[in-house]
């Protein structure tokens, strides 16, 4: 019997899933994994025949899990859902990604979706594999800050940097920042490796959004065999491609205030929100400046005495997409001047700060 892998985070949601597919369990076998690290043990382990899979997940997210599938295990249908898809960018992502879900969808639909994959089979003119133009359109979806080079058949290697969601620079055989990405984007299989970030600011070269490089890419794509040419006679030049990132200003630039103390202030963000403490009703305006998933640092508008241990409950908005309200119960552990570094009341966050710290890279590091 064939078995369908779905990831999801969310028990809930995969409880709806599973018991949406009941009908269908003499059709095909359904296994379940909560991120994507279980994934790809349960992949290494069973024989799949289709992968549906969500985006933003914890320890192993959905982008690693299908780079993995792709390297390893490319013959597997891939079904994508998220919460953050928009109809234009549904219209771009190619067929290699055969079905995408705009959470929350209608699960009662979904098993005739899978049972008709399965019973077509891969269609026909589908690329085995995940294209880089996909890729990049997953990626921008989920806002996600990263590092990662793409790996072509032909050995020739790309670099490609995403801050929160926008495509910011590229590298690909001599080419960078746009043409790099309109080069790479014509290539239909790739794989995908993600990298570290480095310490140094990553320039911005790309200046255009991804979707009007995809239109354009396509534009181009009847000279490709020029193109193609055109990449072999650079190929000696350059085995191995190295980003050099020209220096440029971020939207915001995060720099250290001049102060010393007894805790490192890092100006990493500026997120406008209040404090309130309830027992002594008094608050005031402040703005949230670093924060990881047991703590957080806020500088208050107006410099108030707060003894440590105080409770206060912090309500924020975060600079994503959706401008994400955030309510939070913390505790005080110091003060320094204006600036009160706090504890969270909960170190896991299942709403939108969790994915936020995580596509940001605050989750790996401690303030």
């Amino acid at each position: 019997m064939k078995k369908v892998l779905i990831v999801e985070d969310d028990p809930v949601f995969l409880g709806f899933i599973r018991e949406s597919l009941k009908a269908y369990q003499d059709k095909f076998q359904v296994l379940t994994a909560e991120n994507g690290k279980v994934a790809k043990e349960i992949i290494a382990k069973e024989e799949i025949s289709l992968l549906l899979t969500d985006i933003m997940m914890p320890e192993v997210d959905g982008l690693a899990l299908l780079a993995f599938v792709n390297d390893r295990h490319y013959a597997i249908p891939c079904f994508v859902m998220s919460a953050f898809g928009t109809p234009e960018i549904k219209k771009l992502i190619p067929k290699d990604v055969l079905q995408f879900f705009s959470k929350p969808f209608p699960v009662d639909k979904l098993g005739f979706t899978i049972q008709k994959a399965l019973e077509d089979g891969v269609p026909s003119g589908t690329i085995s594999g995940i294209s880089v133009a996909s890729f990049l359109l997953l990626v921008e979806m989920e806002k996600k800050t990263c590092l990662f080079e793409v790996q072509l058949p032909d050995d020739s290697k790309g670099l490609c940097y995403f801050n929160k969601g926008e495509l910011f620079n590229a590298s690909y055989a001599g080419l960078r920042g746009e043409e790099a990405v309109l080069a790479l984007l014509q290539k239909e299989k790739a794989r995908f490796c993600f990298k570290t970030l480095p310490d140094q600011k990553l320039g911005r070269l790309v200046n255009k959004n991804l979707s009007t490089l995809i239109q354009e890419s396509r534009r181009q794509d009847g000279n490709a065999d020029a193109g193609e040419e055109e990449n072999d006679r650079t190929e000696d030049l350059e085995k191995t491609i190295e980003v050099k990132y020209e220096e440029a200003e971020f939207d915001r630039d995060f720099q250290s205030p001049p102060a010393s103390g007894t805790f490192n202030i890092e100006h990493r963000l500026d997120l406008a929100g209040s404090y309130f403490d309830e027992v002594a009703d008094v608050g005031g305006r402040m703005t949230v400046i670093n924060m990881c998933p047991t703590h957080v640092i806020f500088m208050m508008n107006e410099h108030r005495d707060i003894a440590d241990e105080t409770n206060l409950r912090l309500d924020f908005t975060l600079d994503d997409k959706h401008r994400s309200q955030v309510s939070k119960e913390v505790s005080v552990v110091e003060t320094q001047g204006s600036y009160v570094r706090c504890r969270f009341f909960r170190a896991y966050h299942y709403d939108r700060l969790g994915p936020y710290l995580h596509f940001n890279y605050l989750d790996k590091q401690s303030v």
